[in-house]
C-alpha cells in the first residue's frame, strides 16, 4: 500500500471527528465537528489547517493525518492513523513518509512528539522510527489531564 500526502482540508477534518477508537485508545476520539468547530481546534481554523495540517492516502482513501508546527529550534509533531489500520503496521509507514515529509521540506531534523504514557503501541512504533524518550510529565488537555512521554527524533 503505497501512501501520498495531500492537502488537508476541512472535509477531511470532518471525517476525522468520526473516526472512533476501541478502549482503551477512544482518549483519542474526537468530538463532534461542531464542537471543534465552536472550540476553535487547530484543525477547524482555515490557516492553521493549510499551513500545519497534511493528510495521508493510499489510494483514494483518507488513512490519517498528521500536523507540523514550527517552534523554530524543532518540529512539534502530532498524528494520527483511521482506527480499522491501527495495530496492523501501517503506523511505521505512517511515521517514515512523515519523516521523509520533513527533511524534504527543511534541513531542521530535531522533531518532538508527546504520546500518552499508557499508549505502548505507539511508543514503540515511533522508537523503531529513532524516536527516543527524553522526559515524562503529567500535561492538562482538551480530552482532560494525563501522563505524556515527550520523544525526540534528531537527524544529526
Amino acid at each position: 500500500m503505497n501512501f501520498i500526502v495531500k492537502k488537508f482540508t476541512q472535509l477531511e477534518a470532518i471525517k476525522i471527528c468520526s473516526w472512533k477508537y476501541e478502549y482503551p485508545y477512544d482518549i483519542y476520539n474526537f468530538p463532534s465537528w461542531e464542537v471543534v468547530k465552536n472550540q476553535k481546534w487547530a484543525m477547524s481554523e482555515p490557516e492553521k489547517r493549510n499551513t500545519q495540517f497534511h493528510s495521508v492516502y493510499s489510494e483514494n482513501e483518507l488513512l490519517g493525518y498528521f500536523r507540523i508546527v514550527d517552534l523554530k529550534d524543532y518540529y512539534m509533531l502530532g498524528l494520527g492513523l483511521k482506527p480499522e489500520y491501527c495495530s496492523k503496521g501501517y503506523g511505521s509507514k505512517l511515521m517514515k513518509l512523515i519523516l521523509e515529509y520533513l527533511s524534504s521540506i527543511n534541513e531542521k531534523c530535531c522533531i518532538h512528539l508527546e504520546v500518552r504514557e499508557f499508549n505502548e503501541r505507539a511508543i514503540k512504533c515511533y522508537e523503531r522510527a529513532g524516536f527516543v524518550q527524553k522526559d515524562k510529565y503529567v500535561k492538562e488537555t482538551l480530552m482532560g489531564k494525563d501522563i505524556f512521554i515527550l520523544m525526540e527524533f534528531n537527524c544529526s
